[in-house]
């Protein structure tokens, strides 16, 4: 569980479970929707790497953006533009197969079933690198 508590104006502070606090809100350096598009990415991410390990996928690095787009007029969408390492012997489709996985699997992902999100990957294979 985590707990916000109201500071002055439009900011908060968000308290996690461990402790650890982020600073929220108008004139912080974190607003509600970075939280969100960064929890996305995040799910998708953890769904990735265990879909990798089950298939004995290497995965040498993975790092990542997302963003939340708000219209009046459309559904909130959510993107997540991922960079991927891969051991050699590992195709970019083996990989973007993985991320649409997780892009239907990831929890938070789940949660937010109206929402648009789209995940894209690309893939860099490292040639000699041990699976």
């Amino acid at each position: 569980m985590v707990e916000i508590v109201w500071d002055s104006g439009g900011a908060a502070t968000c308290s996690a479970p461990s402790g650890a606090r982020l600073h929220i809100g108008t004139g912080e350096p974190w607003a509600p929707e970075d939280l969100l598009a960064a929890a996305v990415s995040a799910s998708v991410m953890q769904t990735f790497l265990t879909a990798a390990l089950d298939a004995r996928v290497a995965v040498l690095g993975y790092v990542a953006s997302a963003a939340l787009t708000v219209r009046e007029d459309a559904r909130p969408a959510v993107g997540v533009r991922a960079c991927i390492t891969v051991a050699s012997g590992v195709t970019p489709a083996v990989v973007t197969a993985l991320c649409q996985h997780a892009r239907r699997t990831a929890p938070v992902s789940r949660m937010l079933a109206s929402t648009t999100l789209t995940v894209s990957a690309d893939v860099e294979v490292l040639t000699g690198a041990p699976a």
